[in-house]
């Protein structure tokens, strides 16, 4: 699979993931890439194209800070 069409499914999932949050509750979406298009880019668009939620933190862990590099995103519904 290409990085785009990976993308495109991330974002899929994490919408069709936003549905299923209760009104206060937390989403959590995480990476094992350290690639700002799957991270901060993808953070941006979704809450574009969910204005009402928030990011509450976001945070990369590089492989000099932890493991082999990861990205994680908190959000919290509306």
């Amino acid at each position: 699979m290409r990085l785009a069409e990976l993308e495109a499914l991330q974002a899929a999932i994490l919408s069709d993931a936003a549905r299923l949050v209760r009104p206060g509750g937390r989403l959590v979406y995480m990476t094992c890439s350290l690639f700002a298009s799957e991270n901060e880019d993808q953070v941006a668009r979704f809450l574009d194209t969910h204005p009402r939620w928030r990011c509450l933190n976001q945070r990369a862990e590089t492989p000099l800070e932890a493991s082999d590099g990861f990205f994680h995103a908190v959000f919290a519904a509306p």
